[in-house]
């Protein structure tokens, strides 16, 4: 036959569950406790995370921004150049154009000049008298 327990043996058996279960319980609060400590790390962790992302975002966003800008002042200054550049060139074959025809024009009164000298010099030839006219001839007239 089976021996039936008594009370006190029932009773130490329900204390020792009890006690057993209250330390299971109390090892299950401090590992959720523990695992609750590490999601909100984990929470903390990713939330830093996520703002760092959004910082790098911004960042790289404002950096396009700022090199999209550049490269349309960059064009803009390259345009100005540009036609800088062809307006100089205009002048210069502008002013290299009135060169040339200042030049032909003094040429050209040069010549005249040339030519107005030996018709002068000419008319006075045929006006001096006939002596005067060979000491003109010899190198100018020095009484004259």
């Amino acid at each position: 036959m089976t021996a039936t327990p008594s009370s006190t043996d029932v009773f130490d058996c329900i204390h020792e569950i009890e006690d057993h279960a209250a330390d299971l319980i109390r090892g299950l609060q401090v590992t959720a406790a523990r695992l609750a400590e590490e999601r909100d790390s984990a929470r903390g962790e990713r939330d830093r995370a996520q703002e760092e992302r959004d910082i790098a975002m911004q960042m790289a966003s404002q950096a396009t921004k700022d090199l999209v800008q550049a490269r349309t002042e960059f064009e803009a200054r390259l345009r100005n150049r540009d036609a800088l550049i062809a307006s100089l060139r205009a002048t210069a074959e502008t002013r290299d154009d009135k060169i040339l025809r200042l030049t032909a024009h003094v040429r050209e009164l040069a010549l005249a000049n040339e030519e107005q000298q030996r018709q002068l010099d000419a008319a006075q030839q045929q006006a001096a008298p006939p002596a005067r006219r060979r000491r003109f001839l010899r190198g100018g007239d020095q009484h004259a």
